[in-house]
């Protein structure tokens, strides 16, 4: 069983019970290296998500950025909290400083609903010129909240994951960057371990198999572009 632990308190017994019946489990996409020993897991294959919001943090930092905010949706989700932390480690290791909204979980996926969120957020705080947010659904949003606050070309947003709006809008120059966790790696990776495993017998001996962060920005959305275009991300 190849699985994410997104919440921790709800999974972990399932998760537990597939490797008491000795069934082997890959843990994937969210939980680290931490879930997969706690559960007894064969491996955990994925980005660090902490490690992917301090690249995030950094970046927004490195440009120019003094004070940010990550959007979160989700609030209580084990890797949606450790992209927020991480931004804020990542802004204040580049001189910065970030702040987090939570939002209520209804407000995941609702266009709408993180837009004005975004929007009254960045009239209230005018020093703040960095969003960063947890999805690409929430990017989206998150552009249209900063055009509806009149910030666009004044506040630069980043994200976890992309879709072809995020890949146009930064080659556009209209989005800063976004974090890639290479999801088509975790997927392919994670069951290929398991097939290894279970019909040959072979197992991988490093411990924590990382496809990500990485970044997309204006250096290399051309590159990305191609990928996708392949078939490739």
């Amino acid at each position: 069983i190849v699985g994410p632990d997104w919440v921790p308190e709800a999974m972990d017994p399932a998760f537990k019970a597939v490797v008491d019946a000795g069934i082997p489990l890959v843990i994937y996409n969210a939980g680290g290296l931490q879930a997969a020993d706690r559960l007894g897991a064969m491996n955990y294959v994925g980005s660090d998500d902490y490690k992917g919001g301090v690249a995030g943090g950094e970046y927004l930092a490195k440009a120019g950025n003094k004070k940010g905010v990550c959007i979160n949706t989700l609030p209580g989700a084990a890797n949606i909290e450790a992209y927020c932390g991480g931004f804020k480690e990542g802004m204040k290791n580049g001189g910065g400083e970030a702040d987090v909204l939570p939002l209520p979980a209804t407000s995941f996926g609702s266009a709408t609903a993180v837009a004005q969120a975004v929007k009254a957020y960045l009239l209230q705080h005018q020093g703040v010129t960095a969003v960063f947010t947890i999805g690409n659904v929430d990017a989206n949003s998150a552009m249209n909240g900063i055009t509806q606050a009149g910030k666009a070309g004044q506040v630069q947003l980043c994200g976890i994951n992309f879709d072809e709006t995020i890949l146009n809008n930064i080659k556009d120059g209209k989005q800063a960057c976004a974090i890639d966790q290479q999801g088509y790696w975790q997927g392919y990776l994670a069951v290929s371990i398991l097939n290894a495993k279970v019909n040959y017998g072979l197992t991988v001996p490093t411990r924590e198999i990382l496809t990500g962060p990485g970044i997309i920005d204006k250096n290399t959305v051309e590159l990305t572009i191609a990928g996708v275009k392949a078939g490739a991300r």
